[in-house]
């Protein structure tokens, strides 16, 4: 996934990403943040990555929903758990 993005990123041709929260396999902390840092890279380069599905209530995908500029999330899924679990992550990605 990192090579993909890192790939995209230099190509004119690839305006955004969409993360498919719902489709993301559990990954370990470190891969991770540096899948995050891919994208922050990605969207410095200008481009949009935006964040769209369902959470299911594991918290592998908060770091990298947090590093989209845009969050769509299915309303049926949406809670005030689910919002203060996102927020911090939000907030760290913005630096």
């Amino acid at each position: 996934m990192i090579d993909a993005i890192q790939l995209a990123k230099g190509d004119s041709r690839i305006k955004m990403i969409v993360l498919q929260l719902g489709n993301l396999a559990p990954s370990g902390l470190s891969k991770l943040q540096e899948i995050g840092a891919a994208l922050r890279e990605f969207r410095a380069a200008g481009k949009r990555v935006v964040a769209a599905g369902r959470l299911d209530g594991s918290d592998a995908v908060l770091p990298l929903a947090a590093q989209a500029g845009e969050v769509y999330l299915d309303r049926s899924a949406w809670s005030m758990s689910t919002a203060s679990e996102l927020l911090p992550h939000v907030l760290e990605g913005r630096h």
